[in-house]
């Protein structure tokens, strides 16, 4: 639930799935054609008043460990080797900043650098970087560090799975000591989005040659919290007394002593824990809980438009059975998609055509998607279906399971047997990209910088998450030739276009959106939000 996909090949991916309100693209992808400078305490001071605001509350209250239980657990803590864009950046934001930062409406704001400017028809950014900050290790950060972190993301020596996204940045120059010139190869629509987000996480450059691998474990950012311990299912970072940003009394943020982020994927075991006091903030909260929460009144929910994750049905056609597109085809217009939704998400679901809900900027009317009709799956898949049981795997996760259990249902409703196959995530993940499945469930939390986050994290030809293992040259050019279209309208037609040819092909078949909302209780004060919807945990504290 939450923003991010399932995945990331083998656990190497930017993106992941996730929708709503505002999601994929809130807004043109470029931006301000260049950002204002911003020094010192007002400045740092700014960075945060401009992001969600924070629930109102007293004074703020210095000290304490906050305990965050969140549904999913990370592969690595080098934001460039994670596994699932938006789960991983709560616990990035932990320890880690980037040059930019999407604000609450998902306008690009001065965070690292403190300004930017376009040069050369979009093809060169100028980057001036803030002054006197360090690293978490002591270290400067200046116009070098910036240089070592973005040489990383092309460099084949460190095998980033991010690259894609940046495969337009030709040279990183340093002009100054604090000025960096980015060279792309063509204008490229979303770049500066990237700036905000993994791509543009600036690292300790020490760190990252003294600890090798050791750094996945122990990172070292600029972030207000430093990285203590990760061991299984758990997370544990203390306060960075170095920390650069300033509460508005001028005293260093941030409020907190320490974090501690619990993983479990058993969203009722996290609200268990929430009710006993034991965590104090959880996210991914289906909408049949959010009825039951409001009736606490020791907890508070945090909804939002923009929160909320669409769910998928993926074909294999890299093999036999679902290679056949008539099969694929067929078990689609058995799917119930509004039943379904009214199921899992009553009176809030919404069954799907393409990609993203009405209301959403990236929604399109025109799409025509799969249907539902009981009689003709019933006649074609009596044709089709193979004899031996198809086998639907799942991650396990209360409504993966719950989801699957409906499809077996309306497939067993038109003559077809299909077995469920519930995975550990990992596990899953590994058996999805070696494509040894039939066909299985995926969710994508759609609210990310840029549209082409998605679009290129699932449907490109380097795609990491391309769940069904299609090719298909027509939409993969499609994805590069919207990458590099600056004009808004004309993106979204293209992207439009890639959906109708998605459906008609019917790698996958949409199933339904859903609201998610996060639960704190309301000794938590001071939670503010990226543009994204993910956790920003300077000025998070606990009231007594």
């Amino acid at each position: 639930m939450t923003y991010g996909s399932d995945r990331s090949a083998g656990g190497q991916a930017y993106a992941g799935h996730a929708d709503a309100g505002g999601a994929v693209g809130a807004r043109p992808a470029l931006g301000a054609i260049a950002g204002r400078a911003l020094k010192g305490f007002a400045a740092a001071s700014l960075i945060l008043a401009c992001l969600s605001p924070a629930r109102a509350a007293d004074t703020p209250v210095r000290g304490g460990t906050l305990n965050i239980m969140v549904e999913r657990d990370v592969k690595s803590l080098d934001p460039l080797f994670g596994n699932s864009v938006s789960i991983d950046r709560k616990v990035f934001n932990l320890y880690a900043e980037s040059l930019l930062l999407l604000d609450a409406k998902g306008d690009l704001v001065p965070n690292l650098a403190e300004s930017w400017e376009y040069a050369d028809g979009g093809k060169t950014i100028l980057f001036k970087i803030r002054q006197g900050i360090s690293f978490q290790d002591g270290t400067p950060l200046n116009a070098a560090a910036v240089k070592f972190n973005l040489d990383r993301l092309l460099d084949p020596a460190w095998n980033v799975p991010l690259k894609t996204y940046v495969a337009d940045m030709r040279a990183v120059e340093l002009v100054d000591d604090y000025t960096v010139r980015v060279r792309l190869e063509q204008p490229n629509a979303p770049f500066l989005s990237m700036m905000a987000a993994e791509p543009g996480s600036i690292l300790s450059p020490t760190a990252l040659k003294e600890r090798g691998e050791e750094f996945g474990r122990r990172p070292v950012g600029t972030g207000p919290f430093v990285i203590v311990s990760r061991t299984n299912n758990e997370i544990v970072a203390k306060r960075f007394d170095g920390y650069w940003q300033k509460a508005p009394d001028g005293k260093p943020l941030p409020y907190l002593d320490g974090v501690k982020l619990l993983v479990n994927p058993s969203e009722s075991i996290r609200l268990i824990q929430l009710r006993s006091g034991a965590a104090s903030l959880t996210d991914a909260v289906a909408p049949r809980s959010i009825v039951q929460v409001k009736s606490d009144a020791n907890l508070v929910v945090l909804d939002d438009a923009r929160l909320g994750v669409s769910r998928f049905l993926n074909f294999n056609v890299t093999r036999p059975p679902f290679d056949n597109i008539e099969l694929r085809q067929a078990v689609a217009l058995a799917i119930n998609r509004a039943a379904m939704a009214n199921a899992l998400s009553p009176g809030t679901g919404i069954a799907l055509v393409g990609v993203e809900p009405p209301g959403s900027r990236m929604y399109d009317a025109s799409l025509k998607g799969h249907g539902f009709d009981r009689a003709k799956a019933r006649e074609q898949l009596a044709k089709l279906a193979p004899k031996e049981p198809l086998t639907l795997s799942v991650i396990q996760r209360d409504y993966d399971i719950q989801i699957a259990q409906l499809v077996q249902a309306m497939l067993k409703d038109v003559g077809v047997e299909i077995k469920v196959e519930v995975l550990e995530r990992q596990s899953w993940i590994q058996k999805i990209f070696a494509y040894n499945y039939d066909f299985s469930i995926s969710q994508d939390a759609l609210q990310r910088p840029d549209p082409d986050q998605f679009y290129a994290n699932n449907y490109s030809r380097k795609a990491a998450n391309n769940y069904s293992g299609f090719k298909n040259d027509a939409v993969f050019d499609m994805v590069d030739k919207a990458r590099v279209e600056l004009d808004w309208d004309k993106r979204k037609a293209l992207y439009g276009t890639i959906l109708q040819q998605l459906l008609d092909n019917t790698y996958q078949t949409p199933l339904y959106w859903s609201p998610t909302a996060e639960i704190a209780s309301k000794k938590v004060q001071g939670i503010k939000r990226e543009g994204t919807m993910v956790w920003l945990y300077q000025t998070m504290w606990l009231a007594p």
